[in-house]
C-alpha cells in the first residue's frame, strides 16, 4: 500500500484547517456565529509552526531507526 509522503499529509492538514477557518468566517459575515464563537472555534495562527516541528521530529525519529 503506498503511503503518503509526511509533508502530503501535512499539506492536506494546513488545508483542511484553512477551509475550516474560511467556513466560519463565512458564518461570522452571514451572521450564522458571533465573534467569540468564531475565535474560540477557529484554529490559532500559529498552528502551521506546530504542525510543521512534529512532521520535522516525526521524521528524526522515524530516520534515526
Amino acid at each position: 500500500m503506498k503511503q503518503p509522503a509526511p509533508y502530503e499529509i501535512q499539506s492536506q492538514i494546513l488545508l483542511a484547517m484553512h477551509e475550516h477557518n474560511a467556513d466560519l468566517a463565512a458564518r461570522l459575515d452571514a451572521g450564522d456565529i458571533e465573534y467569540d464563537q468564531f475565535l474560540r472555534s477557529t484554529f490559532p495562527a500559529n498552528a502551521f509552526g506546530v504542525i510543521s516541528r512534529g512532521i520535522k521530529r516525526s521524521l528524526e525519529k522515524h530516520n534515526e531507526a
